[in-house]
């Protein structure tokens, strides 16, 4: 009991610490991006931790054998999320209303009617290409990524009910999906919209699985 305890701690430890260097490697590229190339890395490594730390606290509960269980889930990530963000949406609201023009301002403020409804991905897919001179004048386009957590928190303990009421297997299913969504990604990335690959979860779904089968091999 106690070793498991021990490699429990130790996990999340190791979590946290990596956790920490793909939110300073995103914070130092957004800062000057010659000072650290390909540090937007920091979010897909991000994605990889949310899947695995994710589906480790659904596992480890047992979320899935119940309603209640389901409801709990929701109730937790809520918690967790929405309170730094509702802060920093009304902090960024009344700010840009004094030390913005109003282009900014009705920008940023249309990415956040967008969020509440947890699409203001959908809203920067729409407008321009993260790395553009354009996206430099959003204040919250860094919320794209939470929405993206935020349909994959929604979408995939649904999922995940559905598969284990019917049995199917759950590892090949979770490896046709990995396997699918690079496939979208890169036919989107070459073909068509590189924003679309870049903003929308069926792109982005491979590396929360990623971090899925990354807990299942743990």
């Amino acid at each position: 009991m106690r070793n498991s305890l021990n490699k429990a701690s130790f996990h999340f430890r190791s979590v946290d610490t990596l956790r920490c260097i793909a939110v300073l490697s995103v914070i130092i590229s957004h800062l000057n991006s010659k000072w650290l190339i390909g540090g937007h890395l920091g979010v897909d490594i991000f994605f990889v931790i949310s899947g695995f730390v994710v589906f480790y606290s659904i596992d480890n509960k047992n979320l899935f054998n119940s309603k209640l269980g389901l409801i709990d889930f929701y109730k937790f990530r809520i918690l967790r999320l929405m309170p730094a963000a509702w802060l920093s949406f009304i902090l960024v609201f009344f700010l840009s209303i004094f030390f913005t023009d109003f282009f900014i301002f009705k920008e940023s403020l249309d990415a956040l009617i967008y969020q509440i409804f947890f699409g203001s991905n959908f809203h920067f897919w729409g407008l321009s290409d993260y790395f553009s001179e354009d996206s430099k004048f959003s204040l919250v386009i860094h919320y794209w990524s939470l929405a993206v957590e935020e349909q994959f928190y929604l979408i995939f303990p649904i999922l995940m009910i559905i598969f284990l009421r019917f049995k199917f297997p759950i590892i090949p299913l979770l490896i046709f999906g990995f396997l699918l969504s690079i496939i979208i990604a890169s036919y989107g990335s070459i073909y068509r919209s590189g924003a679309a690959a870049f903003y929308l979860l069926p792109t982005r779904a491979w590396q929360f699985i990623l971090g899925i089968l990354g807990y299942y091999l743990y």
